[in-house]
């Protein structure tokens, strides 16, 4: 769990299906560059989805890895090349989990590669058909197989999740 912050009291339905809401979304980054300076930037959640059944919830979420974007746009490119994420080969990350406590076990799937991500829920706002929540996470980049520019760029990107669900029709309960 992230250093001072306090666990998320989450109590789950028995069943229930809940959307993401993709223009409510956003996967935020920051990763060091050459030791002294943090560069910043986003990836677009593109669709995703929670499952509750039998009070257990399964979390799916994708991201647009061509959406890549941080202030430079030569760096971008650089990043979304086969050097690095390869946007091309591998358009999409994924990532799968499942609840437990206040935090999602899960992996997250970069390039050809599914890395344990675990993410820290930091806040859960439960409304009658709507869910929002900030997870965040660490992730070891060379471990997830993106390891050009040892060095240069960091090994861990530290990642900011902020996703809206809405419950699907006919999962009112």
């Amino acid at each position: 769990m992230t250093a001072g912050v306090a666990p998320v009291a989450i109590e789950l339905p028995e069943s229930a299906r809940y959307r993401l809401v993709p223009t409510r979304s956003s996967a935020r980054f920051t990763v060091t560059k050459l030791g002294l300076f943090r560069v910043s930037g986003e990836f677009a959640v593109t669709s995703g989805a929670v499952t509750v059944a039998d009070g257990v919830a399964s979390v799916h979420a994708e991201l647009d890895a061509a959406s890549f974007r941080t202030a430079m746009s030569q760096r971008d490119k650089d990043i979304k090349s086969p050097k690095f994420l390869d946007v091309a080969a591998f358009p999409t990350l994924v990532y799968d989990g499942s609840l437990v406590g206040d935090r999602i076990e899960g992996t997250l799937r970069v390039r050809d590669r599914s890395v344990p991500t675990d993410l820290a829920l930091t806040v859960v706002h439960f409304g009658t058909d709507r869910v929002e929540a900030t997870a965040t996470a660490r992730l070891d980049r060379f471990e997830a197989g993106v390891t050009k520019a040892k060095g240069i760029v960091g090994q861990f990107v530290d990642i900011a999740l902020t996703v809206t669900l809405v419950r699907s029709e006919g999962e009112r309960s």
